[in-house]
């Protein structure tokens, strides 16, 4: 069978349009027969650099620009390992000022140009008579030259790498006289990995996509019209109407020229959608270029959909991935090569382009001031002098803003008023009515530096209140619960036994240290009839009602007519609370204003030293937790069971 010799160009021509004319497409017909292989595969350096084009070049730019802001320091350690910032050094001179052609931006921006695009930089070190040197001690290089990294290349010696030299056009370098940099290639871990080469599909596409585009508007490599012809022309004259369409009709100044032809016709050749589509696509290899360049395009001025926020943290992220990494690397490579061998004591560095995150310090700050941190503290971290006389430095209680440290060992406060006393509830005497005080008397002397009376209104205030409702406010219902007997004499030094009071002409119940065998916790003095005679109301409105345990928050005390009472102040739990309240459904009085619960510990000579059984029991106390046990109903009625216990009746 014959080889079909038809033209490629008449084969095109059949396929676009059906006809048998289609202008000359030497070029492809030359590429197509294997005359040029159009798929570049950037093995060599020299490829890779000419691919720093389009969206490689503008991401090799961000990542180089942004190194390059970055100033190296140079810092003198010590011992301790801390360290001090150089700023007048040979060492930072030589890095301001590389060489008479380089400053140090245009030193790095060539130097991490080539690491970025080929996987190997190479610095050259001279002395002050242009000849290579090692550094050693005392001796830097005069100057520091990069060597075009495509001219470079190692000669390996793989006995002894020390021994390796580097060539350089023409030249050859002891490998101790350059500072190589590179990206160990995993295939060959002495050779540097080319991202270049890794994506080198994805770069020839977009560069023959731009070349596609920049033909089809410039020199119509895609027809954009179908010549045809009624009989076959001869080769003169297919030639002459090639070039004249050429000549005259060609590129963007001849544009829209009409077009004569004889003994033919002309049919339009118009983009369909997969040229769209083709051209399009030019974004994506955008994308994945930039992907394989890891840069955000943000860093290249694309904001359509960024703000300052993301705009920030698309900064943050590049110096994360790029500019820290490459950095550390380069200083480390400097610092091995070139600072160590002349002085260990120095070292290069950089401060580090990621900011502080204000916003999450400011937010960590307010959460942890007077928490974990006080004030001076957060104001050290703003470079703030700490508050004048040392009040920024401790933790002080949110909203009341008093210091922990007083809240934890308070003074010792009296209860407001007397409590466990019903013989208080009486009108106290007027003043005429009272006996000037015997010599030697606990009468006139000072209170006690923690009395501190805050007396709240109560039927004391208003003693003829009730004579007409036939209520004595002293003689009213009480209900109490009943707590585990706490220890008291055991706490105190033994000579404290004889400052117990045990009983006065007012009492007629328990006292000394009552704690050790009555301890309760009053819940609603004021019923208007005895707790046992109620106790079957009672009990229904406390059915469903539970408490396990209460909490002492502090021991303090108050003053009575004939002695001091040591109690323990009970934390006003919700449980504590709802008792009380749902006592108050029974018929009765308030005879104070508050409820503070309370459990009486002793009753103290007014001789005594009030402050030391307070501190004495509140060391032990404080804060402790102790088991409710029960109900108590209170005293009997006057005719009940003597057998049963009986407790005072307390005001509250």
């Amino acid at each position: 069978m014959p080889k079909d010799k038809t033209p490629l160009r008449v084969k095109i021509a059949s396929k676009i349009a059906g006809k048998a004319f289609v202008p000359s497409l030497a070029s492809i017909d030359a590429r197509l027969a294997g005359g040029v292989n159009i798929i570049h595969d950037y093995r060599d350096k020299q490829s890779q650099l000419e691919a720093n084009l389009g969206w490689v070049a503008a991401a090799n730019e961000a990542i180089v620009q942004r190194i390059q802001s970055v100033q190296i320091r140079l810092y003198l350690k010590h011992p301790d390992g801390t360290r001090e910032e150089v700023f007048d050094h040979d060492l930072l001179d030589l890095i301001k000022s590389p060489s008479a052609v380089h400053r140090y931006g245009q030193f790095a921006d060539l130097h991490h140009t080539y690491v970025n695009l080929t996987g190997e930089g190479y610095i050259l070190m001279l002395d002050r008579n242009g000849q290579p040197m090692e550094p050693s001690k005392g001796r830097l290089p005069a100057s520091l030259h990069i060597l075009p990294a495509h001219m470079t290349d190692l000669k390996l010696d793989k006995t002894n790498y020390y021994q390796s030299i580097v060539r350089c056009n023409g030249n050859e370098y002891p490998i101790n006289t350059v500072i190589r940099d590179f990206l160990p290639d995993p295939l060959d871990p002495y050779r540097g990995r080319s991202v270049i080469s890794q994506g080198a599909t994805t770069i020839d596409t977009d560069q023959q996509m731009k070349s596609w585009n920049r033909n089809v508007f410039a020199n119509d490599a895609r027809p954009g019209m179908v010549f045809t012809t009624h009989e076959e022309l001869s080769d003169e004259a297919y030639e002459r109407l090639n070039q004249q369409i050429k000549d005259q009709h060609s590129g963007a100044a001849n544009a829209y020229k009409p077009l004569l032809l004889e003994n033919g016709s002309v049919q339009p050749y118009m983009l369909n959608q997969r040229d769209l589509d083709f051209l399009s696509s030019r974004a994506f290899s955008r994308d994945e270029i930039l992907a394989m360049m890891r840069v955000s395009p943000a860093m290249l001025g694309m904001v359509e959909n960024v703000n300052k926020a993301n705009n920030e943290a698309a900064l943050q992220i590049h110096d994360v991935i790029h500019t820290i990494p490459k950095l550390t690397r380069k200083v480390e490579l400097l610092n091995a090569v070139l600072v160590t061998p002349y002085d260990r004591k120095y070292e290069y560095g950089f401060e580090s382009p990621v900011g502080e995150d204000q916003a999450a310090k400011l937010a960590e700050s307010s959460a942890g001031v007077n928490n974990w941190m006080t004030i001076d503290e957060v104001r050290a971290e703003y470079g703030l002098d700490p508050l004048p006389n040392g009040i920024g430095s401790q933790l002080y209680a949110q909203g009341i803003m008093t210091p922990l440290s007083v809240i934890s060992n308070p003074p010792k406060k009296p209860a407001t008023d007397p409590v466990d006393d019903p013989e208080d509830d009486e009108p106290e005497e007027k003043p005429e009515d009272k006996e000037p005080p015997k010599e030697g008397s606990s009468a006139g002397k000072a209170l006690p530096k923690r009395i501190q009376r805050q007396k709240q209104i109560s039927v004391n205030d208003f003693p003829d209140l009730y004579d007409d409702l036939d209520i004595d406010p002293s003689d009213l219902g009480c209900i109490m619960l009943d707590t585990e007997t706490l220890d008291v004499m055991k706490h105190l030094p033994e000579d404290f036994a004889d400052e117990l009071v045990h009983a006065t002409t007012r009492h007629d119940h328990a006292m000394g240290a009552v704690a050790e065998t009555e301890a309760h916790v009053t819940l609603l003095y004021g019923l208007l009839e005895n707790g046992n005679v109620w106790k079957d109301k009672v009990d229904t409105v406390l059915s469903d009602w539970k408490i396990e345990k209460v909490k002492i928050d502090e021991v303090g005390y108050f003053e009575t007519p004939d002695s001091y009472a040591v109690i323990a102040h009970i934390e006003k739990t919700p449980e504590l609370i709802d008792g009380r309240e749902r006592l108050t459904l029974l018929p009765h009085i308030q005879t104070f204003s508050e409820y503070k619960p309370h459990l009486t510990l002793a009753y103290v000579s007014k001789d005594a030293d009030v402050d030391k059984w307070v501190d004495a029991l509140g060391a032990v106390y404080n804060g402790t937790t102790i088991k409710a046990k029960g109900i108590n109903y209170g005293d009997l009625p006057d005719d009940g069971d003597e057998g049963k216990k009986s407790y005072p009746k307390p005001r509250r």
